[in-house]
């Protein structure tokens, strides 16, 4: 098992949590924090640090590198040798993780989710025999 967190800025990580929730059901070891325009760099730092489980493997997934919830997930991550830190959350990587943390290490599943996230980014075009399709359904 591996405790996830969702770090945003805004309420992004609560609205990803509640699509789990409405997609997947409430997971367990699955939290989600979110920095507000009045909160400062290390308070919010120390709230995701209070998400940590010292037993099990984390991951912090933000969403933007650079970001402050990405440097201050990046900060606990030298502290603890239990933390990874994974940048440009989307839903797919998400539900993904759920289904895999229990059969892959920490390592693995890192590099399992930023696939998962690569891959799911797209932009396909429909040919006109499509888009007819397309219509037909709507």
């Amino acid at each position: 098992m591996i405790n996830i967190i969702l770090a945003s800025h805004g309420s992004l990580a609560e609205g990803m949590a509640d699509s789990v929730s409405m997609l997947y059901g409430k997971p367990e070891c699955f939290h989600s924090v979110c920095l507000r325009a009045e909160d400062i760099a290390e308070v919010f730092g120390e709230r995701i640090e209070s998400l940590l489980d010292s037993n099990l493997d984390n991951i912090i997934i933000t969403d933007i590198l650079g970001g402050t919830p990405f440097n201050q997930g990046m900060l606990l991550s030298e502290k603890y040798s239990n933390v990874r830190v994974v940048a440009g959350m989307n839903l797919g990587m998400i539900l993904e993780l759920l289904v895999q943390r229990e059969n892959l290490s920490l390592s693995a599943c890192v590099d399992y989710i930023v696939n998962v996230g690569k891959d799911s980014v797209i932009a396909p075009l429909l040919d006109e025999s499509e888009e007819e399709d397309m219509d037909d359904l709507m």
